[in-house]
């Protein structure tokens, strides 16, 4: 079974959300409850642990910026030049027609990428389409030509329906508007900002203003005309005082938008949440302890996730978004194995399984990672003990099911053990939907009773077994 299907079981929640686009606001709103239902009641338990994938473009830093529900991500490197990174493909460039930089800023389920590409001097908004369903072949598929000199601008969001929000200046206006363009091919041209998010949902967007920092979502959806609803100015939280929200990040199906506002007490950004549906006042986010600011950069669908930065350290919050001073933000280099060798430091962008990308060193190299939600957490063997040439089997376990086909690397610390003549490091394949796989090994003729250990790793886990080969 493809990955993609053995994901989709993971999000049925979501997608009978998205099949009652077209039905009633009131049954629409139901489901909406259902899930909010469901992302509550996985809060009383523990945060997963993360394998950690260095995803940088061959020799060039990477800085990801969006993911979808397939594990494609997709940023631009220090080339400034957009790439995409999928399970089992090495990190490579997408253009196909001869721009000499280009950023991607999105990417939704169908693999279809929102950013800018510079059309002489000018970056404007550019969808690159994918050949095929999960294809390593992209084709630009739309570039805006608003002006005769280029329209500057980019696509920094886009949904499954295609539609890709961002922004687009003119003319007659240096600060530019939020901007979306609706398939098959119209563009809209919002209030003054940027778009920084469109709901998969009602497909309303999170806009700012990029003169005040001013934040409201912008409605088109099939419920309500198109209109503005102004994030409420400022508030006061826990004795701080706040100004209005300074940037929105994104927006989830519930158009919950995210993004960080100014403490005016500590004069630090921190990051907030709030309903674009209901202006309720949701409030910040906290910060991880010791860190001085915070920022939210994305939500997902499906648990209330949302991630960002906080004192320079990635972090994961997860809680009720309508009490948001109720949740808690953890450090997610806390939730990955210690001597990992990575810093995780800020993320960037996450699906609605909790995969999260961002930016870190690993061993002090500046890198792009992936996060999974998936370590390994066990190795047995058949046998404790193993008689000279005899051979023997073992099983690698996962602590949840591999969201694709993942290679764990297998070692032995002893030559006695083999996996083929002259052969100590192998990889064995969890395929995606799996929780394990088992592998064989063979032995060499001893002298006395030899301990040998086998070690499994996995981004940046390790599990150990040990066996006895005796004469």
């Amino acid at each position: 079974m493809e990955a993609a299907d053995q994901r989709s079981a993971r999000s049925a929640v979501l997608k009978g959300v998205l099949s009652m686009k077209s039905q009633s606001a009131l049954a629409f709103a139901v489901v909406l409850l259902a899930a909010a239902a469901l992302s509550r009641s996985a809060f009383a338990q523990a945060l997963p642990e993360y394998s950690i994938i260095n995803i940088n473009p061959v020799g060039l830093v990477g800085t990801p910026a969006g993911i979808n529900d397939d594990c494609q991500v997709v940023g631009t490197d220090s080339s400034g030049k957009g790439f995409v990174w999928m399970p089992g493909v090495p990190s490579y460039h997408f253009d196909t027609d001869g721009a000499t930089q280009w950023s991607a800023d999105a990417i939704n389920n169908l693999g279809t990428i929102g950013g800018a590409e510079l059309n002489a001097t000018t970056y404007e908004p550019a969808l690159w389409a994918p050949s095929a369903y999960l294809s390593t072949a992209y084709s630009l598929a739309v570039r805006y030509f608003l002006t005769t000199t280029g329209t500057p601008g980019a696509f920094f969001a886009i949904n499954d329906d295609g539609w890709a929000a961002g922004r687009i200046s003119d003319s007659s206006d240096a600060d530019g508007h939020a901007t979306i363009e609706v398939p098959p091919g119209s563009v809209v041209t919002g209030p003054y900002g940027t778009a920084t998010g469109v709901s998969p949902v009602y497909e309303d967007l999170a806009i700012q203003d990029d003169t005040t920092g001013e934040v409201a979502a912008f409605s088109l959806n099939m419920f309500t005309t198109p209109a503005i609803r102004d994030l409420p100015v400022g508030g006061t939280f826990n004795g701080n005082a706040y100004s209005a929200p300074s940037r929105s990040s994104g927006i989830d199906a519930a158009d919950d938008i995210v993004g960080y506002q100014n403490n005016l007490t500590t004069t630090q950004p921190e990051a907030y949440a709030w309903n674009g549906l209901q202006l309720a006042a949701y409030g910040p986010l906290g910060l991880l302890p010791h860190a001085p600011d915070s920022e939210a950069n994305a939500v997902n669908d499906v648990a209330g996730y949302v991630v960002g930065s906080s004192g320079e350290r990635a972090f994961i919050w997860r809680g009720d978004l309508t009490n948001p001073t109720a949740g808690t933000m953890t450090d997610l280099n806390t939730l990955v194995q210690p001597r990992s060798g990575w810093l995780l430091r800020r993320a960037t962008a996450l699906d609605d399984y909790g995969d999260i990308v961002g930016t870190g060193y690993y061993h002090q190299a500046p890198a792009g990672f992936l996060a999974i939600p998936t370590v390994l957490n066990g190795m047995t063997l058949s046998v404790a003990t193993v008689i000279e040439g005899s051979p023997f089997t073992g099983t690698i376990t996962l602590s949840a099911p591999a969201p694709f086909d993942m290679s764990v690397t297998l070692t032995t610390y002893n030559a006695k053990v083999n996996f083929g003549a002259g052969i100590y490091s192998t990889s064995v394949i969890i395929n995606a939907g799996d929780t394990s796989a088992g592998f064989a090994a063979g032995t060499t003729t001893v002298t006395a009773p030899t301990p040998v250990t086998l070690k499994a790793t996995f981004g940046g886990w390790r599990q150990y077994a040990h066996i006895v080969v005796i004469p």
